[in-house]
């Protein structure tokens, strides 16, 4: 059961995220739920400080309202990464014209406006974390929305040490720490 005071720091995770980054919004995941130092997913998989060097899988443990407040981290991070495209779509011209004035650039990022608030609506409803369809779910459309934006970036986008590698490991903690449900590829189901 997640009290209501709880919903509410789970939903402080993406304000976290969005505005510090995903380790900030991650450690906000943390302590929103009090979870212990190492949490594991469905499958055994989980993310450990790398000085714990943690080697061996573990049941899953993840607490009451983790889904839920990792959703809204990942909602953090995706609007994070929308946030660095408008900025560089800003920084960039074509033809004398900033490219964000462009009408194909404004509709891409009207989708992934959508596909964030989608999301967000969904997670406002929410009191616990979502079942394991509509998790997937709402990861797939995150993913969808983030790798729009790495888009947009251009092959900057795609860098390891910049967006592309936040997107990549923000998509990797949905792997570990949803049920199983393919919410990778859209076209699957």
């Amino acid at each position: 059961m997640v009290t209501a005071q709880a919903v509410v720091a789970l939903a402080d995770c993406r304000t976290v995220a969005r505005r510090d980054g995903l380790v900030a919004g991650w450690t906000a995941l943390v302590t929103a739920t009090d979870a212990p130092e190492t949490v594991h997913g469905p499958r055994g998989h989980g993310l450990c400080p790398p000085e714990r060097q943690h080697r061996s899988g573990g049941t899953d443990n993840r607490p009451a309202g983790w889904v839920l407040g990792l959703t809204w981290m990942r909602l953090g991070v995706s609007q994070w990464l929308l946030d660095q495209a408008r900025e560089y779509l800003t920084g960039r011209t074509t033809g004398g014209v900033p490219l964000i004035q462009q009408q194909l650039v404004q509709g891409s990022l009207a989708e992934i406006v959508t596909e964030q608030q989608g999301v967000a609506a969904v997670l406002d409803a929410l009191e616990h974390d979502p079942d394991p369809s509509l998790a997937a779910y709402l990861h797939r459309q995150l993913t969808d929305a983030d790798r729009a934006s790495l888009r947009l970036l251009g092959a900057g986008g795609f860098l390891t040490d910049g967006p592309g590698g936040i997107a990549h490991l923000s998509e990797l903690l949905a792997d570990a720490y949803l049920d199983g449900v393919d919410h990778g590829d859209h076209r699957a189901g």
